[in-house]
């Protein structure tokens, strides 16, 4: 196992590292999908906290505000996520994020949750910016299947 790996086991949450020592914050910089899952329930409101949901989008810029107030609160953070509401590779916001988590605060992991509609034509951006751990949704490899799950996909401004 290579030292890279054994560092993000060791460090990141989702990878069995030390949930009591080590903490996460998720920047909800997505503001759109591109795939339209029947299933999912993406919102934007103050009463429900679950994955999808956020009070607010916010912008790159806001995200290194909250970012360095929430290491002065909480300096046991280590990891910097984006998982939505949105898709990260559906806008630049989320690769923009992480070129100024990576410009101002370079020793936190990189991690990113994505459909993976796009990330052929991203894979280099990605890459550049150095994100540690990249999780990649599949709901179907069948296109029979993929159709009944999703209402329609958006792939370069058309809906299919």
């Amino acid at each position: 196992m290579s030292n890279n790996y054994k560092n993000l086991q060791n460090s990141h949450p989702c990878f069995g590292g030390n949930k009591n020592n080590v903490r996460r914050i998720y920047l909800p910089v997505s503001p759109g999908c591109n795939i339209a899952c029947r299933f999912c329930e993406r919102a934007i409101n103050d009463t429900k906290n679950r994955p999808g949901v956020t009070s607010k989008v916010i912008s790159p810029e806001e995200s290194m505000d909250i970012l360095k107030k929430a290491l002065e609160i909480c300096p046991e953070i280590r990891v910097v996520g984006i998982a939505g509401p949105g898709d990260p590779l559906a806008s630049d916001y989320a690769i923009e994020t992480f070129r100024k988590v990576k410009e101002h605060f370079p020793k936190l992991l990189k991690c990113m949750s994505t459909n993976g509609l796009l990330l052929d034509e991203r894979a280099e951006e990605i890459i550049d910016i150095g994100i540690d751990s990249l999780t990649v949704t599949v709901n179907a490899v069948d296109p029979v299947i993929e159709a009944k799950l999703n209402k329609y996909v958006i792939y370069h401004g058309k809906k299919i």
